[in-house]
């Protein structure tokens, strides 16, 4: 029976007004089965999981979500470098009483180095465990991360 059916007692004829709290729970519900009834349950029970962590709406379209999370991607990594690069900038030009050309290529090669962690993060060659670990093993710097940095949980088919 279809959302309709039920919420018109499958006569077409208006049942007790529901609260938009029902109505979002027979949405969901009528979603779900469509979901499985395309996809098979296993996988509509992944999607859920992942809806579920990341607290994603049941109408968001999954290309939407793909382009949001790529945007979202871009956008994360494009700040952390800048704020990371900012600090290479002060901290160690300073430190070493560089000049300004030193700075300036140190920086550069910073910004080289940290895209191509980040590529190798992404394309699964290490996962942030690796990192974790490098960091504790080679210099004694323990960066805690949440349990979620360390579930396997794509957004849109990227890697963790």
């Amino acid at each position: 029976m279809s959302f309709r059916g039920i919420c018109h007692g499958g006569r077409g004829e208006p049942m007790a007004r529901l609260s938009k709290e029902e109505l979002a729970r027979y949405g969901g519900a009528n979603w779900l089965l469509e979901y499985a009834k395309k996809y098979g349950l296993d996988e509509a029970e992944t999607e859920l999981e992942r809806r579920g962590i990341k607290g994603i709406p049941i109408g968001v379209k999954q290309s939407d979500l793909d382009k949001w999370c790529e945007e979202e991607k871009s956008n994360t990594i494009a700040t952390i470098t800048m704020m990371a690069a900012c600090t290479v900038q002060d901290e160690i030009g300073e430190y070493f009483k560089l000049s300004e050309q030193e700075t300036k290529e140190l920086v550069k090669r910073f910004i080289g180095r940290f895209n191509d962690k980040t590529e190798v993060l992404m394309y699964g060659f290490a996962n942030w465990k690796d990192y974790q670990a490098q960091l504790l093993d080679e210099l004694g710097v323990d960066i805690g991360l949440p349990e979620v940095f360390f579930k396997d949980i794509r957004c849109g088919g990227g890697s963790q």
